[in-house]
């Protein structure tokens, strides 16, 4: 089980991620924008975050790069899901996986079972250790 956190501001798009990632028994949280998304991530333990790019007050490929810039943050999967930029785009912010809108959740699904089962959240649970030490 991961603890995920979904920032999108369309409630539709928050709910249907939110079903499916708990029928596949993750701890979901959800922010409805990317200024209570970057919030939430500074001051609790998430293994992934799934983000929108058009979103209020904090848009979605900022937000990318500014946890990319924090040391504590920087190894934390992200999956950019976007209907108005590209892979290249999402990439380039530091996204590990870019979905396209409307994409398919079967996809989504299987890129977060990819990403939090391995080696990377084994290496952000050890950081955790060491830094709490």
């Amino acid at each position: 089980m991961a603890r995920i956190l979904i920032a999108d501001d369309a409630d539709g798009h928050r709910q249907l991620l939110s079903y499916a990632l708990r029928r596949d028994d993750h701890e979901v949280i959800e922010a409805e924008n990317g200024a209570l998304a970057l919030d939430l991530l500074t001051r609790e333990s998430f293994d992934l975050a799934l983000v929108d790019v058009m979103m209020p007050v904090l848009d979605g490929l900022t937000l990318c790069r500014m946890l990319r810039a924090t040391p504590a943050l920087h190894d934390l999967p992200i999956i950019v899901l976007s209907a108005a930029i590209s892979e290249p785009e999402a990439r380039a912010a530091g996204a590990d996986a870019f979905f396209s809108k409307p994409y398919r959740l079967v996809a989504v699904r299987a890129a977060v079972t990819m990403l939090v089962g391995g080696s990377r959240r084994d290496t952000r649970a050890a950081h955790e250790r060491s830094s709490s030490a």
